[in-house]
């Protein structure tokens, strides 16, 4: 099948998932991540991967075309309604949504924006089967030699239904 990765970076994740899939896109609204992804792609000769500088919310793919959607860390980085939504456009029916994130931003109260059970509440009103139970898996980010981001981030994996 085919997948995209959302909020790809450097590419990591969509190394990852072209080893289990046909083809793979990823795609990031920054140029220079988009740049660093194809210079690693071209140094490993990938041949099923391609990276796009896009924006999440407006994908530039036909309808329903992604077996696999996958998109760490940027849930709070976005409007989530219009994220699912763009989604939605783009997912095959029976597809799979993985969603990977520590929920880390704040509104301007001071407050978390979002929890794992405001993300499955939404997911379902938009058609999806959750797979999983919340979950604390740990995730070691790093920034550079000195510097590490230590999260505990939420996997869900979910099925569209149609």
């Amino acid at each position: 099948g085919v997948g995209l990765d959302i909020g790809c970076s450097f590419g990591s994740s969509t190394f990852e998932l072209s080893k289990k899939l046909t083809y793979v896109f990823g795609v990031d609204l920054s140029f220079s991540f988009i740049l660093e992804a194809r210079k690693i792609m071209h140094d490993k000769k990938s041949r099923n991967v391609e990276f796009i500088v896009a924006d999440a919310i407006n994908l530039p793919f036909k309808s329903k075309f992604f077996h696999i959607i996958a998109a760490l860390n940027v849930i709070d980085r976005l409007d989530f309604n219009k994220l699912i939504f763009s989604i939605n456009c783009s997912i095959k029916k029976n597809g799979k949504l993985i969603l990977i994130d520590p929920y880390h931003f704040v509104d301007d109260n001071g407050k978390d924006k979002f929890d794992s059970i405001q993300i499955r509440k939404i997911l379902e009103k938009f058609g999806y089967k959750i797979n999983n139970e919340e979950s604390y898996i740990p995730w070691i980010m790093k920034i550079n030699e000195r510097s590490y981001l230590f999260y505990f981030v939420d996997f869900i994996e979910a099925k569209k239904n149609d």
